[in-house]
């Protein structure tokens, strides 16, 4: 039987779970240094990044407000967000940041 002991690799997990998932990339979002690049269907600002069944979810959790504090906290930072269009028909189901709200995040959100 052949292994590896896996301790050593830092650069890459097997999250199981959206706890972790999520947990993990707000995370990434923290220590990132110069650039955040966000690719998503149906990216919600509202979204809370960090959130467990036995704990309630505080604004800073929010995935809006992590990244805006984190480019008050670094001005270098520039955070990139694509999202892609989705038919009108499901505009009730959707918030309608993606037009809007990026130009009121502030200098280097785009």
């Amino acid at each position: 039987m052949n292994s590896t002991d896996d301790s050593t690799n830092s650069r890459a997990k097997v999250l199981i779970d959206g706890e972790s998932y999520f947990s993990a990339l707000a995370a990434a979002f923290e220590r990132a240094e110069k650039r955040i690049f966000i690719a998503g269907w149906d990216v919600d600002s509202q979204l809370a990044l960090r959130r467990s069944l036995d704990t309630k979810v505080t604004e800073e959790s929010r995935l809006y407000n992590l990244l805006t504090r984190q480019r008050r906290l670094k001005p270098q930072l520039e955070v990139y967000i694509l999202c892609w269009n989705y038919s009108w028909v499901f505009a009730h189901e959707r918030e309608i940041w993606p037009w809007l709200k990026p130009s009121s995040w502030g200098p280097g959100i785009y």
